[in-house]
């Protein structure tokens, strides 16, 4: 396996006047100058303005021409050819290239240039000579000139020796640099070959040690983390069997900790019997490193202002499908992307407080003790179809905010869905809750919530849940107390053919939209006592084992916006009565409330 070369930038500079010169240009210009082509042709413009601005700058503080007007204009320039010049030095370097040989054609360039500058330095001071009558005094003054000319000859000469010293030093830091780099590469990817070596040990020893050089090598190179965490991935994705329990139940000590007392004493006496407790510790630690660098315990409102942790690794993406869990605690976790499809999480699972970016999947994943997803944010799409949880699911205050299935899962304890937070489509469609299951206070924002054939087998508790698109309990079947309690239904809410067997519980609920009760079944007591219908309310061939409860139920609008009537089909025995306001009642018939009364006095 091989690495990508990994750059190390070091940001460096003063306060003030030289950090403003060096990151101002720098913002500008490198937003756009992707390549190094285009970066190496604006750095020679910029560098040739700065030499230009330069160039004014001196001509105009020599002549003085135009300071009456504008005061400082050399000033003026200086401060403006300033970050035209660090803006050019930052492109070089972020454009540099391999330093070309010395060419033919530079020699005669550079011997061009000095011989230019006698040649102009003559051309400009000889004829100043000619008015003057003394021959001895002419001859001393053309002297001079020759004198002055060889000096600029010698001047340019010097800058060009001063270039081809920086050439040189430039060249040389840079082999340095590249050395260093290929060193360093070098020693990253021995350390990781032999720390990947030592996981393929049958000694349970040196694979420990293993894991801990990879969590070194990711701690000190950054720009492998990504890969250090896929192989730890991929070590608990290997097939692997957990060794029975043999902790009494009796042991007054904890189980874990008579686990680890265990596995040391496989480590230190290496029987050969003892094999799959010593891989239980290293399948532990690689969970915990995993655990422990994926976890950021800053607060939500505070990680975009505060800089996380130095061993925090972010930005990581988790691929542990099939894998084999041991005692699995993300709590605070946070990754773009994690994949747990068909994992088996043979203790309990805490993932309270973690936060997953991107997609989150859990098909098929078997959770065989509790899972604990408390205050858990999920921000891109949720899978947890066909997952199994075999005791508690807790999801307290989750926030999903992409689309989420839950479609023919199985929750066989307690679920716990307290506060939850819908903003997507939320789909629970053939799910099985055995226990009792809490949505109390849940609010579903999405455009649809499907509980299609759902079956709840315990209590379900629905008390204060807001729905504020269509909310689907088709075929649902509730087999014990369904309380629905003070829930808002904004868009339709659809129970048609939904089977309660238990008391089945609406007092004081909302219907702003469609409110649909065809073909259901109540077997248990069903009460809809104070409940608000606002719009069209059907009841049709709905079958009650007992008489409804209706008492207190109004009806705010008897006719549609159009101006018709609003059409609504009630239980047997129950009409609207209008009242002043246009509003309506429910009421029971008087030929109802005869037969009630009779059967009171024949009881």
């Amino acid at each position: 396996m091989s690495f990508e070369a990994g750059a190390v930038s070091q940001e460096g500079g003063t306060m003030g006047l030289g950090r403003w010169i060096r990151s101002v240009p720098h913002k500008m210009v490198t937003a756009w100058a992707g390549q190094s082509r285009w970066k190496r042709g604006i750095a020679h413009v910029l560098a040739a303005l700065s030499a230009i601005l330069w160039f004014m700058a001196g001509v105009i503080w020599y002549r003085n021409d135009l300071t009456k007007f504008i005061p400082d204009v050399s000033l003026i320039l200086v401060f403006a050819a300033l970050p035209c010049a660090s803006a050019a030095a930052s492109l070089y370097r972020r454009a540099r290239r391999p330093t070309p040989p010395i060419r033919w054609w530079w020699v005669v360039l550079a011997f061009s240039a000095v011989a230019a500058a006698v040649w102009i330095t003559m051309a400009n001071l000889w004829p100043e000579t000619d008015h003057i009558t003394d021959s001895l005094d002419r001859t001393r003054q053309r002297n001079e000139i020759v004198r002055t000319a060889l000096a600029a000859g010698a001047g340019v000469g010097a800058a060009i020796t001063v270039l081809l010293t920086f050439r040189r030093q430039h060249h040389h830091e840079m082999a340095t640099e590249k050395t260093e780099h290929d060193a360093y590469e070098r020693r990253v990817t021995e350390l990781y070959t032999t720390a990947v070596e030592q996981l393929g040990s049958p000694h349970a020893a040196i694979r420990l040690g293993g894991l801990y050089a990879l969590e070194r090598l990711g701690q000190t190179a950054p720009d492998h983390r990504q890969t250090i965490v896929n192989v730890i991935c991929a070590y608990l994705r290997m097939p692997y069997t957990p060794p029975a329990d043999t902790t009494p139940r009796h042991d007054p000590q904890p189980a874990a900790l008579s686990r680890a007392r265990q596995a040391i004493q496989a480590l230190t006496h290496g029987k050969p019997n003892d094999q799959p407790r010593q891989e239980v510790q290293v399948r532990l630690t690689a969970e915990r490193i995993l655990a422990d660098h994926l976890r950021d315990t800053r607060p939500p409102e505070q990680r975009k202002s505060t800089p996380p942790d130095d061993k925090f690794w972010e930005g990581m993406r988790i691929d542990l499908a099939y894998a084999t869990l041991t005692e699995w605690d993300f709590h605070h976790g946070h990754v773009t992307e994690a994949n747990f499809s068909q994992a088996t999480f043979t203790r309990p699972a805490s993932f309270n407080n973690a936060t997953f970016t991107g997609p989150a999947h859990f098909w098929g994943a078997r959770f065989t003790a509790d899972a604990w997803f408390r205050e858990a944010t999920f921000i891109g799409p949720t899978y947890f179809k066909q997952a199994t949880v075999t005791e508690m699911a807790q999801f307290d205050g989750a926030t999903f905010a992409g689309p989420t299935w839950f479609e023919k899962a199985t929750v066989k304890g307690p679920a716990r869905f307290v506060g939850a937070r819908f903003t997507g489509d939320a789909w629970f469609g053939g799910a099985t809750f055995t226990g009792p299951t809490w949505f109390e206070r849940a609010t579903f924002t999405g455009a649809t919530a499907i509980f299609k054939k759902a079956t709840f087998t315990g209590h379900a508790w629905f008390e204060g849940a807001t729905f504020s698109g269509s909310a689907q309990f088709e075929g649902a079947r509730f087999g014990g107390f369904a309380q629905f309690d003070g829930v808002t239904f904004i868009g339709p809410a659809q129970f048609d053919t939904a089977r309660f067997i238990g008391p089945a519980q609406f007092d004081t609920a909302r219907f702003i939209g469609p409110a649909q009760f065809d073909g259901a079944t109540f077997i248990g007591p069903a009460s809809f006592g104070k409940v608000t219908f606002s719009g069209p309310a059907h009841y049709g061939n709905a079958m009650f084992t007992h008489d409804p409860l209706l008492h207190g139920a109004r009806v705010t609008h008897l006719v549609t916006p159009e101006g018709g009537q609003m059409f609504h089909v009630w239980p047997p025995d129950w009409s609207v009565r209008p009242v002043p306001g246009g509003e309506g009642v429910l009421e029971r018939s008087r030929a109802a409330l005869l037969r009630d009364l009779k059967g009171g006095d024949s009881r």
